[in-house]
């Protein structure tokens, strides 16, 4: 290939009009373009030579398309006839233009330093690969490159370096209780050649239903039920956003609160009592604690024939009455008389007989009353 690429070059050469190639020998000398096209007479293929041979309209040329004259950074590189430029046998550009001095093909003139300078294709001033000096952008891309057989510098269209694959996933969702209605989430992801632009908790209810769609950590709810929270991870990668949600699915149940306790009336005992309000049962319960007060009201016992107290829902008329005179004790009969001493006596017994009924029940209550 090394013997193709000098033959071409003699040809070259010749093309350019240029004198004879300075070299001893075609076999091991470096390829030298001695000629009215080149930038730098017989080339440059050291700092030494770049150093030495870089001045006056040459230092104003690459000064004017940005090209360091410093090769420490330079890597090795070719630049083709068909407009690409190679290192390591890959492309790292296209649509290659050189300059020279000499106007050949379809060459643009420029002035640069007092000194008239063709720009061209490559394909019209590139007759075979050169060797050359190829210099990188901070970002690894193509900027420019020297030729080192005749110093002309070269520019083109940098190949795009290729993106590292980008990797993000989601990997956990954790859910923490605070209270009985307050909750926190805590996704945890990955990711590699990207960044993380945002994360949101989407959470639903039992039906499906999106009840909440934050980026905040924090949940609270007073509806009872159980919840599932996702965690929506949003991550930036090669200028554009990747939305993923993997494995990161929780659920979480909000409780209900406890039952309630209150006080009634339990109407067959007439106690007040403490029930769960769900155990609340009307035919057995009031809440008007009311209901539970008892009234006690003062009989006749038909049996005895004494005076008692009892409550007022316990009367049965078949053994009470209310008519305490049916305790009075019942008159002793007497032997009818005659004449105006048997009346007499006869009222007299009648009122005897009213009072003493009068006297039992004013005695009771008098006793009742001490």
């Amino acid at each position: 290939m090394k013997k193709l690429i000098i033959a071409l070059a003699i040809v070259a050469a010749a093309v350019f009009g240029g004198t004879a190639l300075s070299q001893q020998s075609a076999e091991a000398a470096p390829l030298r373009l001695c000629n009215s096209n080149s930038v730098i007479n017989c080339g440059a293929y050291s700092q030494a030579e770049l150093n030495q041979r870089v001045k006056g309209d040459v230092a104003a040329l690459y000064k004017h398309y940005g090209v360091s004259t410093n090769i420490s950074g330079a890597k090795e590189g070719i630049v083709h006839p068909n407009g690409t430029v190679t290192v390591a046998g890959k492309v790292v550009a296209t649509d290659v233009h050189s300059v020279g001095r000499t106007h050949i093909g379809d060459s643009k003139a420029i002035t640069v330093g007092g000194t008239r300078f063709y720009e061209r294709p490559a394909s019209s001033g590139v007759q075979i690969p050169f060797e050359a000096f190829v210099f990188f952008n901070s970002d690894g891309t193509f900027k420019n490159a020297i030729m080192k057989a005749c110093g002309n510098p070269a520019w083109g269209k940098p190949v795009p370096k290729p993106q590292p694959k980008p990797s993000y996933k989601c990997e956990s969702l954790k859910v923490s209780q605070k209270s009985r209605t307050e909750f926190s989430f805590d996704a945890k992801y990955s990711v590699k050649n990207a960044t993380h632009k945002q994360t949101v908790y989407v959470v639903k209810d039992a039906s499906g239903k999106v009840v909440s769609r934050s980026t905040s950590k924090s949940f609270k709810t007073d509806k009872a039920g159980t919840y599932t929270v996702t965690a929506e991870v949003t991550f930036t990668a090669n200028g554009k956003d990747y939305t993923v949600t993997n494995g990161c699915v929780a659920k979480f149940t909000v409780k209900e609160l406890p039952p309630k306790e209150i006080q009634v009336c339990e109407l067959k005992t007439k106690k007040i009592i403490t029930i769960k309000e769900t155990a609340f049962d009307s035919k057995k319960h009031s809440k008007n604690l009311g209901d539970c007060d008892v009234k006690q009201i003062e009989v006749c016992d038909l049996t005895t024939k004494e005076i008692i107290t009892i409550d007022e829902d316990a009367f049965d008329e078949s053994k009470h009455s209310k008519n305490l005179g049916d305790c009075a004790p019942a008159p002793t009969p007497e032997l009818p008389k005659t004449g105006f001493g048997a009346a007499l006596g006869l009222v007299a017994g009648t009122s005897a007989i009213g009072s003493g009924a009068f006297y039992a029940v004013t005695a009771r209550r008098l006793r009742k009353q001490r």
